[in-house]
């Protein structure tokens, strides 16, 4: 079938992509060339800019079980998914692995019948087995398929990895498989936005400071393509931006939710950015019915990778006030960029505007890299974050791993944070704005240094 792939910015092109059959085909046999099967991941090799994919899984499992690896859409994990069944196939030859994509498997019931076939073709001397699944969350209950196939003994000696963009099915699912997922010693996985420092080594290039790379990877939310994008025209196109809403739109659509609430929803959180808000005042600005309402909008952008939800916290009682407003963060800074928040589509735009405005993108970019650190760690729910607030005072972030941080977006004066040392005489301050520099127990981090720690 013939199908049209944007490889690159400059250079669109239409490729052939084989029938699911006939790759797997070539896989059992060992025939003919790879390249023309798996278009993403050669053609990421060739591309000018390359980014590598890191999100915690350093190499593929030989053991048998189930892998799930969650993600948004346009972070490469299809290119991820394809260059791992090279190297599976490279590794431990022809008949060792195969591949199925669930965009066009019907429903479970063919997905289980799929499976089986492959199974039964695995090489008699294979020590590894592996069936690598593209959007299985794109197959409705396809848990109910895995799970019938384990309980039936067909697939106990089979790794079988997964990958989905519907985050709320592929979570939910595998939680539906106790028991099931083998005895790996982690099963799931975020598929995490690129990191600031393997898209500073590129942006240099292109680039004319530090300030403009921050930028620039801000208004990307680190996806790879929307990187190399801005890198190489500098600006975000509108296919991107639209692709970008249709997800989430979608997403939304498809659990029965209104389009105009979600839209709204997303508007109250940018226009509530850095405050500490009730979901009834969100409901109530974003025409919502409740604050149940505002609840599932809210879990629904978790699940999507999309938001996190950062709770008032008690040090003293070690628990968070689930009582008292919470703060909302995009860990998905694209995601506001698409929905026309500040109305960003470059660099410039960003660079102009007020200390004030960038302040909440600058929380946020912090807040997707704590998430991002977290879910590569394999931190269970990286989405549920902290914050502490009295009376008078304020930190934005309190991390279990990384500590006490404060984000500034202008000049940050050490006296200002005398109260801390009052109130947490045993901890240490990390502010992260324009400098770097040391005050006792108070550590200034640029925040160019923060996002370049890892």
């Amino acid at each position: 079938m013939i199908k049209f792939i944007d490889m690159n910015v400059h250079n669109s092109y239409i490729l052939t992509i084989m029938n699911v059959h006939e790759i797997n085909r070539s896989l059992l046999l060992g025939l003919g060339s790879l390249e023309p099967l798996l278009p993403n991941w050669f053609g990421l090799k060739s591309s000018r800019i390359c980014f590598p994919i890191h999100f915690g899984l350093e190499t593929m499992p030989e053991d048998p079980g189930l892998l799930v690896i969650r993600g948004a859409r346009q972070y490469g994990k299809s290119t991820w998914l394809e260059g791992e069944i090279v190297k599976s196939f490279d590794t431990y030859g022809p008949g060792t692995t195969f591949y199925l994509n669930g965009d066009r498997i019907a429903d479970n019931q063919e997905l289980e019948l799929e499976i089986a076939r492959l199974v039964r073709q695995f090489s008699p001397t294979a020590k590894v087995k592996r069936i690598f699944i593209d959007e299985i969350s794109a197959i409705e209950n396809w848990q109910n398929a895995i799970k019938i196939l384990w309980d039936s003994g067909l697939t106990r000696q089979v790794l079988i990895v997964t990958t989905g963009s519907k985050a709320t099915d592929l979570r939910r699912g595998a939680e539906m498989l106790p028991g099931r997922k083998g005895t790996l010693e982690r099963s799931n996985y975020l598929f995490t936005p690129l990191s600031f420092g393997n898209f500073y080594r590129e942006a240099t290039s292109y680039l004319d400071s530090k300030e403009d790379a921050i930028a620039a990877y801000i208004l990307s939310g680190g996806s790879p393509l929307c990187c190399q994008t801005l890198l190489t025209t500098g600006h975000i196109p509108p296919y991107l931006i639209q692709m970008v809403k249709d997800w989430i739109l979608g997403s939304f659509a498809t659990a029965g939710r209104a389009r105009a609430n979600v839209i709204s929803m997303i508007d109250s959180l940018c226009r509530f950015a850095m405050n500490p808000t009730s979901q009834n005042k969100i409901a109530r600005e974003s025409g919502l019915a409740n604050n149940t309402s505002t609840a599932q909008y809210v879990e629904q952008l978790m699940d999507l990778l999309c938001l996190a939800q950062a709770d008032n916290y008690d040090p003293q009682k070690n628990r968070r006030n689930v009582r008292k407003p919470a703060k909302y963060h995009f860990v998905n800074t694209l995601v506001p960029v698409a929905f026309g928040c500040d109305e960003l589509s470059s660099v410039a735009n960003f660079k102009a505007l007020t200390s004030t405005q960038r302040g909440k993108w600058f929380e946020w970019i912090v807040a997707q890299e704590l998430w991002r650190r977290d879910a590569i760690r394999g931190v269970e729910n990286p989405e549920f974050m902290r914050f502490w607030q009295s009376k008078t005072n304020e930190i934005d972030f309190l991390s279990p791993r990384e500590g006490y941080i404060e984000v500034k977006s202008g000049p940050i004066d050490p006296r200002d944070f005398d109260w801390f040392n009052l109130s947490f005489p045993k901890q240490k301050l990390t502010v992260i704005g324009d400098q770097t520099a040391a005050f006792g127990k108070i550590n200034c981090m640029s925040l160019f240094d923060f996002l370049n720690q890892l």
